[in-house]
């Protein structure tokens, strides 16, 4: 592995960790199966269950059952598709709100871990942010 697929695969797991103490700080009780399918349909739009479920990485049986939930709880909605044998779901008002709230909470949960960097420290993990916001992650990678 290349020194640059080692920085990469320590982002990653940086990520994780991160993602580990922000569940462990807010006692999260949702799935992260829910916050992956309602920022994929924030990202793409309404997607018929075969495509979320390829986004999420779960079985297309997983993820009608998980959709099924979520509707139930009012975070995706049915909505029409050209093809009127299929559905595709869309993210509710609801929906949104829930990811805005578990955001904000993701944030205040770990505030106190960074609060003390430097600024030049938060000016490098903004502008991590904005280069991973911008990078064209949603294809299939540059040939």
């Amino acid at each position: 592995m290349s020194s640059y697929s080692d920085l990469l695969c320590s982002l990653v797991l940086a990520g994780q960790r991160l993602t580990r103490v922000a569940v462990r700080e807010t006692a999260e009780k949702v799935s992260p199966n829910v916050y992956l399918t309602l920022a994929t349909l924030t990202d793409h739009g309404p997607l018929r269950t075969g495509e979320l479920a390829v986004h999420v990485r779960l079985t297309q049986p997983a993820m009608t059952r998980l959709l099924a939930t979520m509707a139930d709880d009012g975070w995706v909605r049915r909505v029409a598709d050209s093809d009127a044998r299929a559905a595709r779901f869309a993210i509710t008002d609801e929906g949104a709100a829930l990811q805005a709230d578990w955001h904000r909470r993701i944030g205040e949960a770990l505030e106190p871990y960074f609060r003390d960097l430097p600024d030049d420290d938060v000016a490098a993990i903004a502008r991590t942010v904005k280069l991973l916001d911008a990078a064209p992650l949603d294809g299939p990678p540059p040939r």
